[in-house]
């Protein structure tokens, strides 16, 4: 055990495998004798358990390592390299501007919602990461990121990304309509927990066309998507999409489904592993419109720094809303999405110098008789 806690003191905390490989080439013992060594090793060598690591790993640490700057960071890559789908949770997270609404983080990762078997469920996931202290609950039905640590972490920002997320999938949802490539009144989209094969994700809806609806017996196929917004979508961002697609493409006797995932832009490593896949990659501005686009990017930023832009230049307020009320679909009737900023504006008129936005006051009233 003295070889164990000699490297870990070295070294750090790390995966068992790797472990493992360091006391196999320090002490030139054969592999299995090294795993065995681990497996027998007691206090003050700890390891998690709990958690799904690449072939059956443990996190092994010293009891003083604990909850230590260098224990979270080497989790934090542990996860990322042997554990995809708690980096997955985490990654969403960072991505949403280090909070995320519980009703949509389930979608971006390749968990499934429901029992299966094989694969781990979501909320055992989530629970877990919150016990390691790596996620909490925030009021509002929010998660927030407490690992990696974001250099400005502000619920606006999330607010402002779901909010575009949620308008582009309505739209696309129309759009779909119209061509009478799903059904009507059918579609379930973002914050509406769209499930199909177990597995929860950012729209679903029913459809009939050719080839992947089953007309002999009235079944329908389905469209399944995703969204990433804020960035451009790497190769990291979208795995979770892909694996959610290659389980399911395993099940027996499921419906045909069209993979669909909406971005601002892909880099041409996503793009091309993507279309690998036979996933239909969307760029907003390719379905909409550029102007779409660039409104979209405008309605962030608003939304961010509503308080600011209200305070100091509420006439770039006004323009927006002009322009909003210009654009087709969804996009065009933001207006109510915006009302709290609205009023924001009104208050401004009427003389408030200072004001904010997205902040829950919770008071209590006393009543005298």
């Amino acid at each position: 055990m003295k070889r164990v806690i000699k490297i870990l003191e070295q070294k750090g905390p790390m995966l068992s495998g790797e472990l493992a490989n360091y006391i196999q080439m320090e002490y030139s013992m054969s592999n299995q004798s090294a795993r065995k060594t681990i497996s027998r090793a007691t206090s003050p060598v700890h390891k998690i358990e709990g958690i799904g690591f690449d072939k059956n790993q443990k996190y092994v640490y010293l009891k003083d390592q604990f909850n230590s700057a260098i224990y979270f960071k080497n989790l934090f890559n542990a996860f990322r390299n042997s554990s995809k789908n708690n980096y997955q949770i985490l990654l969403a997270i960072q991505n949403n501007g280090s909070f995320i609404s519980k009703k949509v983080l389930a979608s971006y990762v390749a968990a499934p919602v429901e029992n299966l078997t094989r694969h781990k469920r979501y909320d055992l996931l989530v629970n877990k990461l919150i016990e390691l202290k790596f996620i909490d609950e925030y009021v509002d039905g929010y998660y927030q990121l407490l690992y990696p640590y974001g250099s400005k972490v502000d619920i606006k920002n999330t607010k402002a990304i779901e909010l575009a997320k949620k308008t582009v999938i309505d739209d696309f949802s129309d759009w779909a309509k119209k061509l009478n490539l799903i059904a009507y009144n059918s579609p379930k989209g973002f914050f509406e927990c769209a499930n199909f094969a177990k597995f929860q994700w950012a729209f679903t809806a029913p459809s009939y066309i050719n080839d992947i609806s089953d007309r002999k017996n009235g079944k329908p196929g389905f469209c399944i998507g995703d969204i990433i917004i804020g960035k451009n979508a790497d190769v990291d961002d979208v795995q979770f999409f892909i694996d959610k697609i290659d389980i399911i493409k395993h099940y027996k006797n499921l419906s045909s489904f069209i993979p669909i995932i909406i971005s601002e832009n892909y880099t041409k490593e996503a793009h091309r592993l993507l279309k690998e896949k036979g996933v239909i990659c969307a760029k907003i501005s390719n379905l909409f419109s550029s102007n779409y686009s660039k409104a979209l990017k405008e309605l962030v930023h608003i939304m961010r720094n509503a308080s600011a832009i209200i305070s100091k230049n509420p006439d770039k307020f006004i323009e927006y809303i002009n322009r909003l009320s210009s654009l087709e679909g969804k996009m065009g009737n933001l207006i109510g999405d915006l009302f709290e900023a609205a009023v924001g504006y009104y208050f401004h008129v009427v003389g408030c110098r200072y004001f904010e936005l997205n902040k829950i006051v919770r008071y209590n009233l006393f009543f005298c008789s």
